[in-house]
């Protein structure tokens, strides 16, 4: 095969070290890295285009023949940047996040893009979301966009990192698809609304509901915030418009993926009745 596996026996293993590093947000941002878990999603990433630097598989696995998708990305593909390498399964338990972990994992290049560069690419709808802490929700919010046709999602500086390993799980693969990144919101604003974007500002407290709004403007900006507190008054002072979602009053109020879920779905709706 192209890539012979290096063995590793050894849990202070200079590879293994820069592994269990990546579980942490400050070596993600240093070395531009992230972890995916599982086969099916490494080859949905070698799919995608993403770079992978390593490759690291249980002996067991490897002993017993690695699935043939696997075998020939590892063989073939150009985005393999490094070596296979192979390690007892007790240790490579403490490599992964799951409790019953696939036999493989990978270390890949973050994908990186600038405002300016998702301003020039014009998606009708951008989701952008302040603040947002729970990767659940944010795993959740991302599949959605992907769903709903949203061509690029924003996080303001406070939000949890998208390459978070438990995001990485929840969005199952759509994260490979979506240009997203991490920026100053009123940075962000800035730029994409001199480029003609409108900002939709989800709200409870808002008085123009959702479904009265028509959604007729070319491009917007769905602004989305905190789980429990909202969009901040900064954010709501870039809104151009500020909606919300009826609901009952046997509940107070729509958890935050459940919420741009729907406004995500309502956008898409618009869009596709003009095709």
């Amino acid at each position: 095969m192209k890539y012979s596996p290096k063995k590793i026996t050894s849990g202070n293993n200079p590879l293994l070290k820069k592994i269990r590093s990546l579980k942490e947000r400050q070596a993600r941002q240093k070395t531009g890295l992230f972890l995916i878990e599982g086969v099916t999603l490494i080859l949905e990433a070698l799919e995608k285009g993403l770079k992978l630097e390593h490759i690291l598989v249980t002996e067991e696995y490897f002993a017993d023949g690695l699935e043939a998708k696997l075998m020939e990305a590892i063989e073939s593909d150009e985005h393999l940047a490094a070596e296979l390498a192979t390690v007892p399964l007790s240790i490579f338990k403490e490599l992964v996040t799951t409790q019953t972990p696939s036999p493989a994992l990978a270390a890949a290049m973050m994908p990186t893009f600038t405002v300016e560069q998702i301003s020039k690419l014009a998606p009708d709808t951008v989701l952008l979301c302040e603040n947002l802490q729970d990767p659940g929700n944010l795993g959740t919010i991302i599949r959605s966009a992907l769903a709903f046709g949203a061509g690029a999602l924003i996080l303001s500086h406070g939000s949890v990192d998208a390459y978070n390993t438990k995001v990485v799980r929840s969005a199952m693969g759509a994260l490979f698809s979506l240009p997203i990144l991490s920026i100053d919101l009123v940075a962000a604003a800035q730029v994409l609304k001199d480029a003609g974007y409108i900002f939709l500002a989800f709200s409870p407290e808002a008085p123009l509901s959702v479904s009265e709004y028509h959604f007729e403007e070319d491009k917007v900006v769905i602004m989305v915030g905190n789980e429990a507190a909202g969009l901040s008054a900064e954010a709501e002072d870039l809104a151009d418009i500020s909606l919300s979602i009826p609901q009952t009053n046997k509940i107070e109020s729509l958890n935050v993926a459940v919420a741009t879920s729907i406004a995500l779905y309502e956008r898409s709706q618009v869009k596709y009745l003009r095709q």
